[in-house]
């Protein structure tokens, strides 16, 4: 488990204290309060992210997890690929989540040679 301190996720947010508030949905966004948990969902957009981010294989998920074992990354490409084709309106958010995650990919072979 990660010990080290988690930073607010509410846009704006000065709170120097670790954010101890965990979203009960996805499990991943933490806040220093409710008023911040509150704002991020009604305003910055978590209402929407919240069932991706809960969603292990999801492109953004695998990014946030850290994940570098390989099958893991090239799902989560295949998937960030896919959601590109499916939603034109996010496009050019998930070929951006894709190329991250290929970047991963590339680093994974190099290391394997």
């Amino acid at each position: 488990m990660d010990s080290s301190p988690r930073k607010c996720w509410a846009q704006g947010c000065a709170a120097e204290e670790e954010a101890a508030h965990r979203c009960k949905g996805c499990k991943q966004a933490v806040y220093c309060g409710r008023s911040c948990q509150l704002a991020h969902w009604n305003e910055g957009g978590h209402k929407i992210e919240c069932q991706t981010l809960g969603d292990p294989l999801h492109p953004s998920s695998v990014i946030a997890s850290g994940a570098h074992d390989l099958p893991t990354l090239c799902q989560a490409l295949d998937r960030a690929l896919l959601e590109a084709a499916r939603d034109p309106l996010q496009s050019d958010d998930f070929l951006a989540l894709g190329n991250s995650i290929a970047d991963d990919v590339d680093a994974q072979v190099e290391d394997a040679r």
